[in-house]
């Protein structure tokens, strides 16, 4: 009984002393910052750049001259006669004018010729390979210990996390390229002579004045608008080629960023009806009409049977926002942004800095296919009809006529067929930056050392009182248990 009382009496003290001397910690503190990673122009099938070409020249002649030769004198005038003033002591008389100046006109000849202009050839030339662009802003926060509630040699711990902004993007330019020449004719010339025998009885132009300028295009080629119809076996099978234009964008998922896209490269229609017909002996069931400046189209029935061919492709950006903390003691820690850091608070100072730095890791995948999508088109009864009216009918405002009529039934089944796979790889996109943060102080709390003449505390008083008041109870307890 004796020993477990005296135990209560030391485990209280302790605990007394436990309250008194523990800091109060925390992780109040927070340190907030907006980063954005951008990274442009980097190659969709593989980790490295794009391959981009933007190609612009003049080959030909440029020019801009001007001059002359001879000369004209205008108002040519004889001198005047006159009689200077003479002086004496009396004055000075007046200047006489003997015979006045007189105009003989303008005398000489001048020719002025002037020209500028260019002639050749324009050529514009651009490609890309197939790009990617990446703008991510996040918001970052780090939580770290209020000033002084770390004592010096303690473990403290930053929490991290991040969230990406609803105004994070990603783009993808498939391959394209274009290609367009022009012919530049630009020529002004002209030429004046000038021939004057008292009189310019000669000021004209030697020629009409030259004015061209004239740009004939030769070649134009763009992947994104180039299409190429065949009509195969007499027009039965008819076929569009052309070079797929897909552009996406992403949405941000979570932390991720996905998009997806699709164009059409092939589409092979077979025209069972004119197959039929041709078979049978019978006249088509559709036909183009032309008479002078009208057109008719029109089609009994048109049944076409066939399939498109698609590219598609999907797109996936996985980040993976990376960190360092640098201590103004040297020391550095790395961590995925997400996950808390233990640091050591250095035992000889009172304060430390902590400098952070961040960068972004990540995985980008491309998955490109082709999918088979059958069709099918039922077309009854359509007409066209077009009326190209002459030039001046169109300047006085009224256009060309061009009126449809049905079709009386369309039914338009297309189903999405299998897919084939052409390229599934994922890689790490570059051109991200790092981006260093502004440094912020972690503060530890210093215990004053009490000096010999030091004046304890209110709660020490408090602790000893209780103490003392434990051991006088103690003590009655014990003399009464005696006494009895």
């Amino acid at each position: 009984m004796r020993t477990r009382s005296f135990l209560c009496i030391l485990i209280a003290l302790g605990f007394g002393s436990v309250i008194f001397l523990a800091p109060m910690s925390g992780n109040a503190a927070l340190y907030t910052a907006d980063l954005t990673f951008e990274t442009s122009d980097q190659s969709m099938w593989g980790s490295g750049g794009a391959t981009t070409l933007d190609f612009n020249h003049f080959y030909g002649a440029t020019w801009d001259e001007s001059g002359g030769v001879g000369g004209v004198a205008e108002d040519v005038t004889t001198p005047a006669v006159t009689i200077p003033p003479i002086c004496t002591i009396f004055g000075c008389t007046p200047e006489i004018v003997l015979v006045e100046p007189v105009n003989l006109g303008d005398y000489g000849a001048r020719v002025d010729a002037s020209t500028n202009g260019e002639v050749g050839f324009q050529v514009d030339l651009h490609f890309d390979s197939g790009s990617v662009d990446v703008g991510y802003p996040v918001g970052i926060d780090l939580n770290f210990p209020d000033p002084n509630t770390v004592l010096p040699g303690e473990t403290f711990s930053i929490s991290s996390s991040f969230t990406p902004s609803t105004a994070a993007a990603m783009t993808t330019n498939f391959p394209e390229a274009s290609l367009s020449l022009d012919l530049i004719f630009d020529v002004y010339a002209d030429a004046h002579a000038r021939v004057c025998l008292v009189d310019c009885f000669v000021d004209t132009d030697l020629f009409p004045t030259i004015d061209v300028d004239e740009t004939i295009n030769l070649i134009d080629l763009d992947s994104n608008t180039g299409q190429l119809e065949l009509e195969t076996f007499g027009g039965l099978v008819p076929i569009t080629v052309q070079v797929p234009d897909i552009n996406t964008t992403g949405t941000v998922s979570g932390n991720n960023i996905h998009s997806s896209g699709e164009d059409l490269l092939l589409d092979v229609d077979v025209d069972l009806d004119l197959i039929l017909t041709s078979a049978l002996g019978l006249p088509p069931l559709g036909a183009d009409l032309s008479f002078g400046a009208a057109t008719i189209e029109y089609e009994i029935l048109d049944i076409l049977a066939g399939y498109e061919l698609n590219v598609t492709q999907e797109f996936g950006f996985e980040p993976t926002l990376m960190g360092q903390l640098d201590l103004s003691t040297g020391d550095s820690y790395e961590f995925t942004v997400g996950d808390p850091v233990d640091i050591v608070f250095p035992a000889s100072l009172t304060d430390l800095e902590i400098t952070p730095t961040f960068w972004l890791e990540n995985t980008f995948e491309n998955e490109t296919g082709l999918r088979i999508d059958p069709n099918f088109t039922l077309e009854v009864l359509s007409l066209l009809l077009g009326l190209d009216l002459p030039d001046v009918v169109n300047l006085l405002g009224l256009d060309d006529i061009s009126e449809s009529l049905g079709p009386a039934y369309i039914l338009n089944l297309t189903t999405e067929g299998p897919a084939i796979a052409l390229l599934s790889k994922s890689w790490e996109l570059q051109g991200f930056e790092e981006i260093v943060g502004s440094t912020f102080l972690v503060s530890a709390l210093v215990q004053e050392e009490p000096g010999p003449e030091a004046v304890p505390e209110p709660g020490t008083l408090l602790l000893l009182g209780a103490g003392l008041l434990g051991l006088a109870t103690f003590g009655r307890r014990r003399v009464k248990k005696e006494t009895a």
